[in-house]
């Protein structure tokens, strides 16, 4: 079988660059697969010694030839940067997408900014909730303000017309192959879980002092729970002995650091910068609790969580979206409404002081996470 992928890699910094590295040598077990890249070149010399390489971005006449593939696999997420090649693509030969985030308000938003074109995102809406919503949207983009649809991502997902011209769609989560199925009901929808590497090495759970490891991980962007947290931990600073990390890339346009400030936290947070993967994975093994609090899911599931779920980390998650089908033994829910804040702090206090309680948690995610991803 022939396959052509397309997906973000490294140096392409995305949790779906690592997630595809990670299955291609599956995949390669049977099928002879073609790699097509937007305008770099993979780093992964496992990589481009194992694999023909193809640059569309640098030769679009390539696109024209995916005819010759048994299949196209496109990989669709919401990081505008790493996904409007693909887009492009996937509209001169619709193939399989693997649907990263069930809702791509972030994507299409994001290319017409970058565009400096209105008329890619309204045609977009256009095309999944008719013309009186585009009016709507149109009105509200004129005045300078952020479409309200922007802000009740899972309510208009903007994907109806890229699943309905798929030939078939991959997702991670039964949550979302459920909702999709009401959209694209002609669409072969697969439920195929997160792909997970377990480590059988112990965690480094040992501490030198009583301090408490709470972490963050991936880019550092508003919508994570970040301030949220921030706000949570100033309340318990003068009674707890905590360390609260940020393991990710800081973004240009989100000043975490004012937030800091702001909140008086100053020698109590680390920002780590873009780290490597392994170093990426290190820091969780590192962590008591981590905190993986989307206020605004996209319908998401999280990688992340799952890597730390599977090392038996003691995590703290909205309430809502993908993360609500998660068992209530293996991970801290937390209801996004007006007692957000006050939970939050209960919840960490409690963790904070309770380790058999983070450990009892975490295993029990383990042991979920092996039983549904194995």
């Amino acid at each position: 079988m022939k396959l052509a992928y397309f997906s973000p890699l490294g140096p392409q910094r995305s949790g779906i660059s690592d997630y595809s590295e990670a299955l291609l040598p599956y995949l390669a077990a049977s099928a002879e697969l073609t790699l097509f890249v937007d305008g770099f070149q993979p780093l992964n010399t496992d990589l481009t010694s194992r694999f023909e390489i193809l640059d569309y971005r640098r030769k679009r006449s390539l696109l024209k030839d995916l005819n010759r593939f048994d299949a196209v696999l496109y990989h669709v997420g919401n990081d505008h940067r790493y996904h409007s090649g693909i887009l492009d693509a996937m509209r001169i030969r619709p193939g399989i997408v693997v649907l990263h985030d069930f809702a791509l308000q972030d994507l299409f938003l994001g290319l017409t900014r970058e565009r400096n074109d209105f008329k890619f995102y309204l045609e977009e809406v256009e095309a999944c909730y008719g013309r009186k919503r585009r009016i709507e949207v149109e009105e509200e983009l004129t005045r300078g303000a952020t479409p309200s649809i922007v802000y009740r991502p899972l309510e208009f997902p903007l994907n109806s017309r890229m699943v309905n011209s798929a030939e078939g769609v991959i997702v991670h989560s039964d949550w979302a192959r459920q909702r999709l199925a009401k959209i694209a009901a002609g669409v072969p929808i697969a439920h195929i879980p997160h792909l997970i590497k377990f480590d059988e090495s112990d965690r480094a759970t040992n501490h030198t002092n009583a301090e408490v490891r709470i972490a963050n991980f991936g880019l550092i962007t508003p919508g994570k729970g970040i301030e949220l947290a921030l706000r949570a931990l100033s309340k318990l600073k003068q009674t707890h002995r905590f360390k609260y990390s940020l393991i990710g890339e800081p973004n240009g346009y989100y000043d975490v650091r004012k937030l800091i400030r702001d909140y008086r936290m100053d020698g109590l947070v680390e920002i780590s910068g873009h780290v490597s993967l392994d170093q990426f994975l290190k820091r969780m093994d590192e962590t008591d609790i981590a905190l993986n609090i989307r206020e605004r899911t996209v319908g998401e599931t999280s990688g992340c969580l799952c890597r730390l779920m599977a090392k038996g980390v003691c995590s703290v998650v909205a309430d809502d979206g993908w993360y609500s089908e998660l068992p209530d033994d293996s991970v801290v829910k937390l209801p996004i409404d007006n007692t957000t804040d006050d939970l939050l702090i209960a919840y960490l206090q409690r963790l904070i002081e309770d380790q058999s309680l983070r450990k009892r948690i975490g295993a029990n995610a383990a042991r979920y996470v092996r039983a549904t991803y194995a």
